[in-house]
């Protein structure tokens, strides 16, 4: 992997490096993808003694090859971390200041979505303060490559619910609704846009979002689960009905209805039965994986059920 030589770049020198048709020739739109490119770039240019377009195109492998994950402190993490030889790959303390002020240069201007999601996303969370103009372009860039992840040819949805997981938690981490609730309109119309028959949408992941942080109105949505779970249970799909009535059950608690919660519960009880059932109908028998779908039943009937009731009442008393 190269290395940062920390040379003075100009916002010039990234336009004549032409990085974004570099972009533009992958056919995935993934800076899981983009990276990769960047770095044998990277060594192209050092091949030929080109200093100024090596530290380009590593800077972009180095911003692009980052990790992200919304759901930790350190939001951007290494590629890799090895021990022996202790080595890992970039990490935000790798980049300067200087390295800052040119990529918040470049971020607006990047046509491709998800790099222009992460440089400014990349930039905002190492500087902060300065850069704040920049959280809204990460925000609404996230979510066009949501849109984007979920209509290309290599649909790739674990990738596309953490670019919207990002998008949400970025607009509330600065407080601002109206940003925030554009996200939201954009994941509900998605969500009603589409047919509870489509097994492969990932209504699972998009409802899990919008658990996590919170329904501004949880009715629709459980009706929404109670057809995608009876779609699936029609399909004997009886893992993802599973699935889809455990959300109907949170979803139920959000609106305190205890009732309807023990209805949710018992029917993903019944998902895991079935499941269950399928491994003992097999030749031969697979009665230890039946047992744990069987003990996963068990538990969802009988675990924070007083729990479950107090929140439900509180609500209802709020």
């Amino acid at each position: 992997m190269p290395r940062l030589q920390n040379l003075q770049l100009s916002k010039a020198d990234f336009d004549n490096s032409r990085w974004q048709d570099v972009i533009h020739q992958s056919d995935e739109k993934s800076c899981d993808r983009y990276h990769r490119i960047f770095f044998q770039h990277a060594a192209q240019a050092q091949k030929e003694g080109d200093a100024v377009r090596e530290e380009v195109f590593t800077l972009l492998g180095a911003v692009s090859s980052m990790l992200l994950k919304p759901d930790t402190s350190e939001i951007f993490h290494p590629l890799f971390v090895f021990y022996d030889p202790p080595t890992r790959g970039f990490v935000l303390d790798d980049l300067s200041n200087e390295h800052l002020g040119v990529l918040a240069e470049i971020a607006p201007d990047a046509s491709d979505s998800e790099m222009r999601a992460r440089l400014a996303d990349v930039v905002w969370v190492k500087g902060r303060s300065p850069y704040y103009k920049l959280v809204e372009i990460a925000v609404r860039a996230y979510v066009e490559t949501f849109k984007t992840m979920l209509t290309s040819p290599k649909s790739h949805y674990f990738l596309a619910g953490v670019r919207l997981d990002r998008a949400i938690s970025l607009a509330r981490s600065i407080r601002n609704q109206s940003l925030t609730d554009l996200v939201l309109d954009e994941v509900e119309k998605i969500i009603f846009s589409r047919d509870p028959n489509d097994q492969e949408f990932p209504f699972a992941i998009l409802l899990n979002l919008l658990l996590k942080y919170s329904f501004r109105n949880p009715n629709p949505y459980a009706e929404l689960s109670t057809r995608l779970a009876k779609a699936s249970d029609h399909q004997s799909n009886w893992l993802l009905a599973q699935v889809y009535w455990q959300l109907k059950a949170e979803l139920d608690i959000l609106a305190g209805n205890v009732e309807e919660n023990r209805k949710s519960s018992v029917e993903a009880a019944e998902a895991y039965v079935k499941v269950g059932q399928t491994f003992v109908q097999l030749q031969p028998a697979n009665y230890h994986t039946a047992c744990f779908y069987l003990q996963q039943a068990i538990y969802i009937l009988t675990s924070n059920v007083k729990w479950k009731r107090i929140k439900c009442r509180a609500r209802n008393n709020g």
